[in-house]
């Protein structure tokens, strides 16, 4: 069901829903994985304080890879139990957000910026690093401000930052090839 709110941003562009079950898969693993450099590093770390042994090169990225892991782990496993079915609609007039039945409609002119940090390399693709876009929007005027943040568990998450970005050069978002849908369609 379309919102009256999202149907005056105009005609719809594109849907882009985000894999749940691969974030909550990335989780666990990342966690797990975490954990358990974690418990292989202690030793590590004690044998080099204790014993005056020269591996802290060793212990140091044991130790780092360890946490990197358990971040990822709790920050995907945070979104993936705070923003359940999260959806971006992209209309022409502005971006549509959903998730775990929270609406929002943000309209082009209250974006303040994208930011992209992602990784591209096959552990970034493996991980949901390889699109990571900070969307910041304009607080102000009775509009609630804030972020979104759109990861390469979405589907098409680089088409999806390279559309917001457009919209944010040239005010409007282009419709798809071909695109005669009537206004406020899907």
């Amino acid at each position: 069901m379309v919102r009256a709110a999202e149907q005056a941003l105009g005609k719809f562009v594109r849907r882009f829903e985000t894999d749940d079950a691969r974030r909550g898969k990335v989780a666990v693993v990342s966690t797990l994985i975490g954990l358990a450099g974690v418990g292989l590093s202690a030793p590590v770390l004690v044998a080099v304080f204790t014993r005056g042994e020269t591996a802290y090169t060793i212990a140091g990225l044991l130790l780092g890879f360890s946490l990197v892991g358990l971040w990822w782990g709790f920050s995907c496993g945070r979104r993936y139990l705070m923003t359940p079915g999260e959806v971006f609609r992209v209309r022409v007039g502005g971006l549509a957000y959903e998730h775990a039945g929270r609406f929002r409609v943000i309209p082009w002119d209250r974006i303040r910026s994208v930011s992209e940090r992602g990784q591209r390399h096959w552990v970034g693709e493996m991980l949901g690093w390889d699109v990571y876009s900070v969307v910041k929007i304009k607080g102000g005027d009775g509009h609630k401000g804030g972020r979104l943040l759109i990861t390469g568990f979405t589907s098409d998450a680089d088409v999806l930052v390279a559309l917001i970005r457009h919209a944010l050069e040239h005010g409007t978002a282009p419709l798809p090839p071909g695109s005669d849908a009537p206004h406020g369609a899907r």
